[in-house]
């Protein structure tokens, strides 16, 4: 079932671009632990499949059955192939597209480090370029600003930093406990 059989079913074409749109989300969050490990995978299938598909013709003769009755019993959805730990990349934290003023440009995220394209690109056709304020440009995707923090703290003078990571909380649990909003 790992995409290396013959067949295909429109829940194999679905589960592969629930697939690789969970692999977009890894490329957001900077992180490859986003998906579910095989063994999950293998759970998925092993908890919705017959006993009777032992083979390829088995499964066939079963799922032709089984389709008319539960059709999305194969289909991945991003929750099913998402960790519960990463949840919080399907939010809004990490944006589809950039704004200035009226216009709007789409976003896409590589993580790729120490490769040019590595982090987030806003694809502005060149057209546009002319219309286009340098402002905002400092901008930073609400879901990387823990990062941020992070990288800042350690370029701060040790006995500044010393003090700062003293405390027994991390920036982003501190924003929890203060209530304070991280993407504003």
């Amino acid at each position: 079932m790992q995409g290396n059989g013959r067949r295909t079913t429109s829940s194999s074409t679905r589960t592969a671009h629930c697939s690789t749109t969970s692999r977009n989300f890894e490329n957001r969050a900077r992180r490859r632990d986003i998906l579910v490990d095989d063994e999950t995978l293998y759970e998925f299938y092993d908890e919705r499949i017959g006993q009777e598909a032992v083979s390829a013709k088995h499964f066939d003769q079963w799922w032709k059955t089984e389709r008319r009755k539960n059709p999305s019993l194969l289909t991945f959805t991003p929750e099913t192939v998402v960790n519960s730990d990463a949840a919080a990349v399907l939010g809004g934290e990490y944006p589809d597209a950039w704004r200035q003023g009226d216009m709007q440009f789409p976003l896409t995220y590589q993580f790729e480090p120490g490769k040019d394209d590595d982090g987030v690109s806003a694809h502005i056709p060149v057209g546009l370029l002319a219309q286009l304020q340098p402002v905002g440009f400092d901008w930073l995707v609400p879901g990387m600003r823990v990062d941020l923090v992070t990288a800042l703290i350690k370029t701060l003078p040790k006995n500044i930093r010393r003090a700062v990571v003293r405390h027994p909380t991390t920036p982003p649990q501190r924003w929890q406990q203060s209530n304070l909003d991280p993407s504003r």
